[in-house]
């Protein structure tokens, strides 16, 4: 047996030995890549659904000041001191969304930076004539939540959509 033979690798186990590396390596990153996008994503889900049930919260109270306008809206409220929703309310955030809408994410907690998220408020009678306020748009990754009280002796559904284009 010849002695210059030993404690060599051949050039075919060391290709071998690197490519399985390699592999696992691959797998690894890819495992850990793919648990950090489901992470992120059931993250952002959840951020979703605590601000939508926050917007429904704070637009089933009367606001603050409760006699709110615009110019001096703290908490935006749409209900009146009987707990029914209160048709001037209506109208002015109407407005004020349309004339200012990132004031309105803004008082809505939907708007910080790096993070904005959109919203869009129906507002059904019983013969399904809806009020839109706010963006309308479809995405992929949204919550509606119904709410309901009484508009001038009328039950009216009002429908939360918060979602990021």
């Amino acid at each position: 047996m010849s002695l210059k033979f030993k404690g060599q690798i051949f050039t075919t186990d060391a290709v071998f030995a690197i490519l399985i590396l390699f592999l696992i390596v691959q797998t690894y990153l890819s495992v850990s890549t793919m648990f950090d996008s489901k992470i992120t994503h059931e993250s952002y889900l959840r951020d979703i659904k605590q601000k939508s049930y926050y917007l429904s919260s704070v637009l089933m109270t009367e606001g603050n000041p409760t006699t709110w306008k615009s110019d001096n809206v703290n908490n935006v409220g749409l209900l009146d001191v009987t707990g029914n929703f209160d048709k001037s309310k209506i109208d002015e955030l109407n407005v004020m969304c349309n004339y200012d809408y990132e004031k309105c994410r803004r008082l809505f907690g939907l708007y910080q930076t790096g993070d904005s998220y959109e919203f869009c408020i129906k507002l059904y009678d019983n013969e399904g004539i809806e009020t839109v306020i706010g963006k309308d748009y479809e995405a992929q990754d949204q919550l509606i939540q119904n709410r309901y009280a009484y508009l001038d002796d009328e039950l009216v559904k009002l429908e939360i959509k918060v979602y990021k284009q």
